[in-house]
């Protein structure tokens, strides 16, 4: 009886989509499984900012598939000319809130004027890093909309990617503004206040297939599984963790 192969398709994916994107790969590889074939395929995720997944793509990284939390760091991969033509998609899309470990009594209003800094008191605020984490571009453009920048700025803690600033917000290490992803479905969290809506740029994700233009490799694998992340399953199972389908993304 001939061995069953095994291919490796590695998937480098935004922080923020790690539990949703696991259970869909879960997902995915049972049904695979479930069909008499010699081959199975790895889908192996690789999680962190969306800027640094850029980067990495664009020095050559293995990554067939790009999951980015926001179009500028797609826009970075394109012009490298590291996408697949055609392939890129809007995937799902977020939400941006402050928010505490349960029970923290903190309360706040998210409104244009807010002395943010006065209403933390001696809480602190954790968000990702604005130079690489979409996730904390966003959290810029919002606290700056709102005019709470400079009050928040020197104290504000930066970390690499969405899942590192949930963590300590779980902790109770500081309040943070996450995505509304990290908090929905999470008993250690609760959303203190949601950022109003135009407060900063739509937290669009998208998808991509990566790799040079010419045919030099098989993506047939790649195109399988990105064209599942599209379709009903896939799109449900991120929707029961607080996405917005692409469907419903305007």
């Amino acid at each position: 009886m001939a061995p069953v192969v095994t291919e490796r398709l590695v998937v480098a994916a935004a922080a923020s989509t790690l539990g949703a994107l696991d259970e869909a790969i879960r997902a995915y590889g049972a049904g695979m499984n479930a069909l008499p074939s010699l081959r199975r395929l790895n889908i192996v995720p690789v999680y962190a900012s969306s800027g640094a997944l850029a980067r990495q793509i664009n020095e050559g990284g293995p990554a067939r598939i790009f999951i980015s939390a926001n179009t500028k760091w797609m826009d970075s991969v394109a012009g490298a000319g590291r996408l697949r033509p055609d392939t890129r998609k809007v995937f799902v899309a977020n939400a941006l809130v402050l928010a505490a470990r349960t029970g923290s009594e903190l309360k706040i209003e998210l409104a244009p004027g807010v002395d943010l800094a006065a209403k933390l008191g001696t809480w602190r605020l954790v968000t990702a890093d604005p130079q690489h984490a979409p996730l904390g571009q966003y959290a810029e453009a919002a606290l700056k909309s709102l005019g709470a920048w400079k009050g928040v700025e020197a104290r504000l803690l930066r970390v690499a990617d969405a899942a590192q600033a949930r963590v300590l917000v779980e902790r109770g290490a500081a309040a943070g503004i996450l995505y509304a992803t990290d908090v929905a479905g999470n008993r250690r969290l609760e959303t203190v206040a949601a950022f109003p809506q135009g407060s900063h740029p739509p937290a669009i994700y998208e998808i991509a297939i990566v790799g040079l233009p010419e045919p030099a490799a098989d993506y047939t694998d790649a195109r399988a599984f990105a064209a599942w992340l599209m379709g009903p399953v896939a799109q449900g199972i991120f929707r029961s963790h607080g996405f917005l389908p692409a469907a419903e993304v305007r």
